[in-house]
């Protein structure tokens, strides 16, 4: 869940502040719960076996935006994540310039929700 004080979060901001918690991941070594906990939103996002995405957007009576993402199948599986999350090729810098081509529009979630069973 994201958390931003203006009513119209870009796409691009979102994705950006989940892809930020990269720097907590560390590309070897046994993944724990801990990790997950700090580079969940980030390890997800790049999840490799989640095919499907859909999000959602509430603004609350304080004008606080709160942005969820639910992914199918789901990602943050402990024991596959050496399967799932590809390792570092590219500097911050290239990815989050790749990142923003692709994100860059402002989402209109009340005309974009659809339901998925």
């Amino acid at each position: 869940m994201s958390d931003n004080s203006r009513p119209m979060a870009k796409g691009t901001e979102v994705v950006d502040s989940w892809y930020s918690e990269h720097v907590f991941y560390p590309y070897s070594g046994q993944i724990t719960r801990e990790i997950v906990m700090k580079a969940g939103h980030f390890t997800q996002v790049i999840w490799r076996n989640s095919k499907e995405m859909g999000i959602g957007k509430a603004v609350s009576r304080r004008n606080r935006v709160y942005v969820v993402a639910n992914y199918y199948p789901a990602g943050n599986v402990l024991n596959k994540f050496a399967d799932n999350v590809p390792r570092k090729v590219h500097t911050s810098y290239e990815s989050r310039r790749y990142s923003r081509r692709i994100f860059t529009r402002t989402v209109d979630f009340q005309h974009q929700v659809s339901y998925h069973n």
